[in-house]
């Protein structure tokens, strides 16, 4: 369902997708440091198409993160098809995406720090559940489609959009989904 937003006249303006990505888009940038100064690297999470998933933590705040090491490719197309993500990625901000918090560029890899994500994948927990009921499936498809949304509003295409690429913030079943 579409809705339309007003404003009273008092209020702040609301910020665009594109005009809060501005914001956040100067925040974040290549750290200067070597990772492993700042992290201490943990237990794999996951493998994906680009790279190895790890948890971390940092040194400084002792918070947990994800990192994402993801081999830097020779080849100049598949280059700057990551360059492209890593862009989309420091100018995507809503909550139902994944942040990024900082990037490391080290040798031949990249190591993208992003916000930890406790819960599981979609598809495990529909494996593990079933059939949903109607208003886990609505809220779970509402979250996904706002997520959607932010990427499209910046001209962002997903191109693999599936369960196993959607996760829950936390273990509990009406969390967040990413």
């Amino acid at each position: 369902v579409m809705r339309t937003f007003r404003r009273a006249e008092s209020e702040r303006p609301l910020l665009s997708p594109a005009k809060s990505s501005i914001l956040r888009a100067s925040l974040i940038r290549a750290n200067a440091c070597r990772f492993a100064d700042r992290y201490d690297v943990q237990k794999p999470i996951g493998e994906g198409t680009f790279g190895r998933v790890h948890r971390c933590v940092d040194n400084l705040g002792r918070a947990s993160r994800a990192v994402k090491r993801i081999p830097i490719p020779e080849d100049t197309e598949r280059h700057a098809a990551l360059k492209v993500e890593v862009a989309a990625l420091v100018m995507l901000d809503h909550p139902h995406i994944v942040r990024l918090i900082e990037y490391f560029v080290e040798g031949n890899e990249l190591l993208l720090v992003m916000e930890l994500l406790q819960g599981p994948s979609l598809g495990y927990r529909m494996q593990e559940i079933g059939r949903f009921p109607e208003e886990l499936a609505s809220r779970c498809v509402r979250h996904m489609l706002k997520a959607l949304f932010c990427c499209h509003c910046q001209g962002i295409a997903h191109n693999d959009v599936s369960p196993e690429n959607f996760r829950f913030q936390t273990e509990q079943l009406h969390s967040s989904l990413k």
